[in-house]
């Protein structure tokens, strides 16, 4: 997992913009306390995040118990690696029948595990709800810890 530092810095813009300037006129150590600061906060809550996503697998297969191999099965492990996609990339990456795509989105969506965010019946994107949510609770809690 990539440590998202800009979370932080982006919390405490003002912040980073003066340690820039500090740093441009000669002062290193305001923009190096402040890397410092959100780059260990960071990484704390990061650490928290994979934990969390560590459990999403489990959760996942009790809200929707596909068959090992099937192509609902499979898909449950490409939406841990990649939050969104789109209806075509899904068909490109696992070989499978569209109905039997459509088939698994639609029992993962009644399920709670991702939902459709285009609205449109044709190039539909799907989202992994709860990763989606872990992902955007990171950024919050980096941002809040950061401007403590």
């Amino acid at each position: 997992m990539v440590i998202p530092l800009a979370s932080g810095l982006l919390a405490r813009r003002d912040d980073y913009f003066a340690a820039l300037t500090a740093y441009r006129a000669g002062s290193p150590r305001e923009i190096i306390q402040l890397f410092a600061r959100a780059s260990s906060i960071a990484a704390e809550e990061s650490a928290h995040t994979l934990d969390n996503i560590a459990a999403l697998p489990g959760e996942w297969r009790e809200a929707y118990s596909p068959r090992a191999g099937s192509t609902g099965s499979r898909l449950l492990a490409l939406f841990l690696n990649r939050p969104a996609l789109a209806t075509d990339d899904i068909e490109e990456i696992l070989k499978a029948p569209t109905s039997s795509i459509n088939a698994a989105l639609n029992d993962m969506s009644a399920a709670g595990i991702v939902h459709e965010i285009t609205g449109r019946k044709r190039n539909r994107v799907w989202v992994a709800s709860d990763l989606m949510a872990e992902l955007d609770d990171l950024d919050s809690r980096i941002a809040a810890k950061l401007t403590r």
